[in-house]
């Protein structure tokens, strides 16, 4: 019996959007995934920003984003956790829950920059494949940096997990700053998490 594919899918989601689910849809598809689930952090080790919506109001936007597909799930295990949210304890973490699964950390590929800077980044690859979006566009030179610091089997592996997706123009922090601004951005949200956004007057300010 073939082991089943299981994505983990890890980020601020501060708010979780329409790019965020198709990306999930596409690679889950890609890889034939049992199951993608949904890893909001408490805070990144490597970026010098805070969450602005609380743990709590991130918790509900994305359950109400991942609501009727069968094979998303939430997970709170990293908004449990003391901070800093090291990607290897989350790892380690669902590896003990499914020993006998291929386990994919879904990341984009703009975090190959700060790869080699990641803790315990070689006893990462060695539970788990490393699964990057990417454009259509994307300069695979950028993994020339990765085979220097980390070697060449773990820049080979990135290589082979490397997920063209179709390009949406949406990012989390632009709707944030849309929101303060006061533009409507209902064309990149599930409409309850608009909704829901609306409601609670998050990144009004």
């Amino acid at each position: 019996m073939s082991k089943q594919n299981i994505i983990l899918f890890g980020g601020s989601f501060d708010p979780i959007h329409l790019a965020h689910v198709n990306i999930a849809l596409q690679c889950a598809q890609e890889r034939e995934a049992a199951k993608v689930i949904f890893v909001p952090a408490k805070r990144s080790p490597l970026k010098n920003f805070k969450t602005l919506a609380n743990s709590c109001h991130r918790s509900k936007m994305i359950k109400m984003a991942i609501d009727g597909y069968k094979a998303f799930e939430f997970s709170d295990y990293e908004l449990n956790r003391t901070p800093p949210s090291y990607s290897i304890h989350t790892v380690e973490y669902f590896k003990g829950l499914y020993e006998e699964s291929n386990l994919f950390w879904l990341a984009g590929v703009d975090i190959l920059e700060d790869l080699p800077k990641w803790y315990r980044v070689q006893d990462l690859f060695s539970m788990c494949n490393l699964i990057l979006t990417a454009r259509p566009s994307f300069d695979f030179s950028a993994l020339r940096n990765v085979a220097d610091a980390l070697g060449n089997d773990i820049a080979n592996s990135i290589e082979k997990n490397i997920v063209e997706v179709v390009p949406m123009d949406i990012s989390s922090s632009t709707i944030r700053n849309k929101i303060s601004c006061g533009i409507d951005v209902s064309e990149y949200l599930n409409k309850e998490v608009y909704q829901y956004i609306q409601t609670h007057d998050l990144y009004k300010s």
